[in-house]
Parts: C-alpha cells; structure tokens; sequence
C-alpha cells in the first residue's frame, strides 16, 4: 500500500466488483473491468462523506515543509494586537471585539520595556514580536486554513463581526486575481504566482513621502472611479487623493503568508534600517512585488514612470525621479499582498473623515430625479445606503442578549436599525475603522459613543463570556465553518479566556487586570450635545464644573461584579 501522502486508501479488490451488481458488467472485457478497479480503488474513500464541500489541502506553515494531503472542512481565526500597556483605547478594541464575536486576542509585547530613545530597537522588538509568536504556532489537520488578522491596538474599532470580514476577505481575493489575470495574462499569472492572500488597509498618502520609491509609484491603482472625489481627484489636495497605498496598521491572511512577510520585513530593517516607521518596510515590499509584475508588461512599467503623483502636480516643470530596484532572480519578490481600496474590511480615517458619516439604513433614501428639471442632461447620482446581503445574513447585532436573563426586544434589532459607519464614496459599511492620522486621533473620543452597542454595551460582554463554542458562522465560508482560535489551555480558565486577552508569553489577562481601571472611560454614553467638540472656551468651562463635582463626592466603593465575587489567575503560565 502507498503512504498516506500520496493519497491512496485503502481498498478490497473483491469489495470493489461486488460493489457494480450491474448485468451489463458481465458482457463487459477483463480489460474494461481492471480498468474500472483501478480507477474505483484510487479515489479517496471519504469521498461521499465529503460530496458538496470543496476539497482543502492542509499541511505544516513551514515553507519547507512536506505537506499531507487531509480532507479539512474547518477554518481557524486568530487576532494578534501589539500593546505594551493598557489604556481606554486598547479597552475599546477589546470590548468591540469581544462583543461582535472575534477570537480572544494576543497581545504582542505586553508589558515589555520599550526603549523610546531608539527606535531601531523598538521596530525590531515589534516585528520581531510577531514574527515568534507566527513561527510557534501549530498546523492542524482538523483545520484546513488558519487566518491570522493584526490590528494596532490603540486606534481601531470593529463594528461589523468576524463572518462578515471572512467573506470579504475571500471576495477581495477573487476579484483582484481576476485583475492581475486580465492585465497579466493566464500564464503569466500562474507561472510567477501571482495570487493575492494578504490583505493592508488602504492609505491615501504614500508615507514616508518619497515618490521615487516604487512603493509609491509602482504600486496599482485603487479600484474607485476615476473620479470619485470630484475633478481635482488624485491632484495637489491630499483629502482628494486615492486611497492608493499601504497602511500597516491592518494586516489579514493566512498564518504562512504572513509569516513569510515578517521574516522578510524584519530581515530588511536588519539589513537596512533607515527610518522608524514600520510601514516603510512593508510598503517597499509591496512596491518591490509590483514593480517585479510590470516588468512582465513593459509598457505598464513605462507608463506607471511617467504618472505625476499627487503633490507632483504643483511642480509640472521638475522633472520625475522614479527608482527602480536592481531585481535578483533569486531573492523572492511575490507576497501575495494586496490592498482593501473601498475600505470593506479597513476603514481608515485620515484625509477621509469628511466624506464618512454614521447613519441607519433603514433611514436612507433616494430622492425622485423627476422633481428636477434641468436645462441640460445630468449624470447625478444619489449616494443611496445600501444593506450588503453579507451583513443581512450574520447574527443581529443584539443576538447575545436572547439567552441573557435580561432578554429583550433589543434581540430581535437587525443591522438596517442601528447606526453603522458608512462611506458614500465607497458604498461600503467597512467592518472596522481604524483612526490614522495625528489630528484624527481626537475624534475617538466622540465617534465612540457613535458605535451601536454602546447603549447596551456592559451587558453585552457580560452575554458575549457565555457564548460557548459557537462557529463564527452558522453556515460554511469559501467551503469552511470558521471557527476562533484558542490555547490549549484555554479550558483552565473562566469561559475559556473570553473577556480578557492571552499574552505572547502564554498567560492570559483578565478584563478586571486590562480594563476595570478605564471603565468610566469605556462604558459612558453622552448625550447628542457632545457628539462634536463644544468651543474651546465652553470646554474649558464644563471641565471646570466636572472637576468641581468630582471633588465633592464621597468616595464609592466599587460594585461588585461577576468577575470580582469569582477569584481568576491574573497570568496562567
């Protein structure tokens, strides 16, 4: 009998022609009948159990590795978030996930000293961080895929849940393979590999700015309209600028391809340190990825050289700088990396702010164009909001409430009556956004109370702990039922770590040790008012009052709550 590997079972000659009770077979030749036998005992014998569902192969992430070829119908998420220490805003991430269903997190380098005065060092420890905790995790044959998605943790928010996020991470694949495959042809596409599995958030700015880098130059362009922010799109007004480039900040694909991206991206700040932003050395891999494709198509390298890029327009009479990297055939220049450009999975806020806006679905309508009447034909078209089937198949917002004890109608709300983050530009309800941007950062404070659940958002999590061993999805995604990532030891802990995060290092902390401190910060919900920032003046004024009142309470001494009545190890090692 052959090894397992090569995909051959087990078979009983004698069994296979007693399985054909057919009266035609007797008038069939001895040849014909070896011919069938072969055949039948070829195939795998789990092949009726697995009629319908689309075949996987899983194997080891190792590069290296030789894969066994097993029959797989489960996927695995992780979530990894690099935090040093805690705060409001690493809790906001947490309670957004935990409340839309994503796997516990792993905190990258919690707690680790930081060394501020050298960046190069801090650089090394982040990546590095990521690339060890990536190269110690196991392939299982019970999963035939595991999904890693890493999300900086101090400036990101999900509103939409991981079900959503996994069918549009499948459906920007397939739509930017069909692309390379029609501007690159079939065989180039497959002879070089060009398939996309890792997915960045979008940028509109190419930073650090250097427009002769091929990570700014030779990158595609975004697959918004030509013209979606007016006329002056892409020209001088970065607000107008396509969101054309890599944002580090979000990072989605699977464990291997990830994996390989970090050990490159860590190796080059190694070999060449020159800045200390982190996306510099993704995005010049990107760039090297897509400059090493048009060399496949000449005349698209030629005109990608010649586009004048953003602030260039102010200078049409310099002339353009555009480096090109001396390839070595080689050093491996394909990663699989992509861009989300309409922003349905990544949503970032810089240079985009205006053009966002928080409204209801259900509240969205479209004007009648006959009320109008103008003196020459018009090509308007209204920015109607739109509920994708995707949201409207996964679990209602509210859904963890209906086993609660304080079951309520809540339970029953659909996603087209709650408020969700919107771009009209786009037509996208993106699944999470991500608050890129110095300035942008401000708006965190009030955008937060924005967020859905946020009237209900305690009891929430209080529901989400309880919701034990449910499948992201209720039905199969790309051929999989996804399911969240956990430890081994998961199951030594209180509703298996759901509610805190685990640490790199193997431990696991609690919401009381990461979040109870910031809790007021968390769970306030303000009033309309205080949606947008008031003058300066009458901010300074209603802080004044609110010290005022701070200092004439007594001190309270802290509701009890579920997780302090019952002891929890605040690092299980």
């Amino acid at each position: 009998m052959l090894p397992r590997a090569f995909g051959r079972h087990e078979g009983s000659f004698w069994s296979l022609l007693s399985s054909k009770p057919s009266r035609s077979a007797l008038t069939f030749v001895l040849a014909a009948i070896l011919v069938a036998v072969i055949w039948r005992s070829s195939r795998p014998e789990t092949e009726n159990a697995l009629a319908g569902i689309t075949p996987v192969v899983v194997g080891d992430f190792s590069s290296e590795g030789q894969q066994e070829v097993v029959h797989a119908t489960k996927g695995r998420l992780h979530l990894l978030i690099p935090a040093t220490s805690s705060g409001p805003d690493l809790c906001k991430l947490l309670l957004s996930a935990q409340i839309l269903g994503y796997p516990t997190p792993v905190l990258i380098n919690f707690d680790d000293p930081e060394d501020l005065e050298d960046p190069y060092k801090q650089h090394i420890a982040k990546v590095g961080g990521f690339l060890e905790y990536l190269e110690q995790l196991q392939a299982s044959s019970e999963y035939a895929e595991d999904l890693v998605l890493i999300v900086d943790g101090y400036d990101i928010w999900f509103q939409l849940p991981p079900e959503v996020l996994i069918k549009r991470y499948y459906a920007l694949n397939g739509a930017a393979d069909d692309r390379m495959r029609k501007t690159y042809g079939d065989a180039t596409f497959e002879a070089q590999d060009m398939r996309q599995t890792i997915i960045f958030g979008p940028d509109k700015l190419c930073w650090p700015v250097d427009y002769s880098r091929p990570a700014c130059w030779a990158v595609p362009e975004a697959t918004l309209p030509d013209y979606a922010f007016g006329p002056e799109t892409s020209r001088i007004h970065i607000d107008m600028f396509m969101p054309r480039w890599l944002n580090s900040g979000t990072v989605f694909g699977p464990v291997k391809d990830v994996r390989d991206l970090f050990n490159s991206t860590l190796e080059a700040i190694h070999t060449k340190y020159e800045t200390d932003s982190d996306q510099f050395y993704f995005a010049n891999i990107f760039g090297e990825q897509e400059y090493a494709r048009l060399t496949h198509r000449p005349e698209l390298l030629l005109e990608a050289k010649s586009k004048r890029i953003g602030i260039e327009w102010n200078y049409t009479d310099i002339e353009i700088v555009r480096n090109e990297p001396q390839l070595d055939p080689a050093n491996k220049t394909e990663y699989h990396i992509g861009i989300d450009y309409e922003s349905t999975a990544f949503q970032t806020v810089a240079f985009y702010k205006q053009f966002l806006i928080f409204m209801r679905p259900e509240d969205s309508w479209e004007p009648e164009r006959t009320q109008v009447t103008f003196s020459r034909p018009q090509t308007w078209r209204p920015h109607v909001m739109q509920l994708p089937d995707d949201i409207r198949h996964s679990r209602p917002p509210f859904h963890a409430l209906a086993s609660s004890d304080d079951a309520s109608t809540d339970a029953m709300t659909s996603w087209s009556e709650v408020e969700l983050l919107y771009n009209p530009l786009t037509g996208q309800i993106p699944v999470s956004v991500h608050f890129t941007g110095s300035g942008e950062k401000a708006l965190r404070r009030f955008w937060w109370q924005r967020l859905w659940f946020q009237t209900r958002a305690s009891e929430l999590r209080q529901a989400a702990r309880k919701l034990d061993g449910e499948a992201i999805s209720g039905v199969p995604i790309n051929g999989l039922t996804w399911y969240n990532a956990e430890p081994q030891d998961a199951q030594d802990i209180s509703f298996n770590g759901r509610g805190g995060a685990w640490s790199d290092d193997g431990g696991w902390f609690s919401w009381n040790k990461l979040c109870k401190p910031h809790e007021e910060h968390i769970f306030e919900i303000m009033n309309e008012e205080y949606y947008h920032a008031p003058p300066k003046e009458e901010k300074e004024e209603q802080e004044d009052e609110e010290e005022d009142d701070e200092g004439e309470k007594p001190d309270e001494k802290p509701e009890e709550t579920v997780e302090d009545a019952k002891p929890e190890p605040e690092i299980v090692t």
